[in-house]
């Protein structure tokens, strides 16, 4: 009778470990899942954001050649090189 119950323990404590760890693995899986989902979320807002930077520059470059470079754009120490160089 005692071999009986000790071996009714045993099973019911592997069930319990074999929950467990099933319920630990399908964590992780979820886990990872999240953690390539916000991978690819971060990704795709860098090439966003990549995209409207170099659209600005475009649009930026566009007005520039519309105003045949009546506007200088160049750095106050470029310009103080040029004046003492005359």
């Amino acid at each position: 009778m005692l071999n009986s119950d000790m071996k009714s323990e045993i099973e019911a404590l592997r069930w319990v470990l074999i929950r467990r760890s099933v319920l630990g693995i399908v964590c992780l899986v979820f886990l990872a899942f999240g953690t390539l989902r916000y991978a690819s979320y971060v990704s795709h807002e860098r090439q966003r954001e990549a995209e409207r930077l170099k659209r600005e520059r475009e649009q930026e470059i566009e007005e520039g050649r519309k105003q045949n470079g009546k506007l200088d754009n160049t750095p106050a120490t470029d310009a103080a090189e040029i004046l003492a160089a005359a």
